[in-house]
């Protein structure tokens, strides 16, 4: 029987080291499902993210050792009146566009199954690195009901149109073997959290400035159009303004001097 002079646990936890925030859905003994409260919270952190200049990568992850995320918490939604459920589908489509939108890049730390809104959520990060025991799954069709995240969209910009039919239509399992030869993640690591921290880190090596405007060019091109902050030369002055505006020329570490070229890193002192 839940206590209820106890305090309910954080449904998402976040922690950070240096320029790395990492966020863990906190649900692990319900497949880290998301709930209204967790996507309240997700909502919350993640604008705190994007206001703190000084992050430079960010972590997406599972809490427990068993699931990324399972989707939706659809016993609570048999309790959600039409409204509220559409209010909770809105929600989640608007938190899965602002880890899209950070300025920084999101790793998505795939260590057990991403399933259904869980996949969704993935897809919206930067990068994906799974464990070899994750594995993936949209089975909406097979419950008779539709992505509800935007996360079809983002699939088949991702692996292409008819491949991601295929997977939506079906609703079958794709192991981290096959995500990875289709481009669904960028890689298997034996332990995706300590590969996705890896990663970060070596991000957050860089300078904040160079690593935030090569997300906003990054992310443009993606997209098909230019820079919204790049001005009136759009994603070209973006690469040109990076090259000149975030600090002095230093040699990185282990690249051999040269007159010129990319061996030359701007880097802020």
């Amino acid at each position: 029987m839940t206590d209820p002079m106890r305090p309910a646990p954080a449904t998402v936890l976040v922690e950070r080291d240096d320029g790395v925030v990492r966020i863990l859905l906190n649900r692990p003994a319900h497949g880290n499902a998301v709930n209204r409260a967790m996507a309240a919270r997700l909502s919350d952190v993640l604008d705190q993210v994007r206001a703190d200049d000084t992050v430079s990568a960010v972590i997406l992850g599972g809490a427990g050792d068993r699931f990324f995320c399972t989707g939706g918490d659809v016993k609570e939604y048999g309790t959600l009146s039409p409204e509220e459920l559409g209010d909770q589908f809105a929600r989640m489509r608007a938190v899965c566009s602002m880890i899209e939108a950070l300025p920084v890049p999101v790793v998505a730390a795939i260590d057990g199954p991403a399933v259904g809104g869980g996949l969704e959520l993935a897809l919206a990060c930067d990068i994906r690195i799974a464990s070899g025991r994750a594995w993936c799954q949209l089975p909406n069709v097979r419950l008779g009901v539709v992505t509800a995240w935007d996360g079809g969209r983002r699939l088949a910009e991702l692996v292409g149109t008819s491949r991601a039919r295929e997977m939506v239509f079906s609703g079958r399992r794709v192991t981290a073997a096959e995500a990875l030869a289709i481009g669904l993640v960028t890689s298997v690591a034996q332990s995706a959290r300590d590969a996705a921290g890896e990663f970060a880190a070596t991000v957050a090596r860089a300078p904040v400035a160079a690593v935030r405007r090569v997300k906003e060019v990054v992310r443009s091109r993606c997209h098909g159009h230019d820079c919204p902050a790049a001005g009136a030369g759009g994603a070209a002055d973006a690469v040109l303004d990076l090259w000149f505006s975030v600090g002095t020329i230093r040699q990185p570490a282990g690249v051999p001097a040269a007159e010129g070229g990319e061996g030359h890193a701007r880097t802020a002192e």
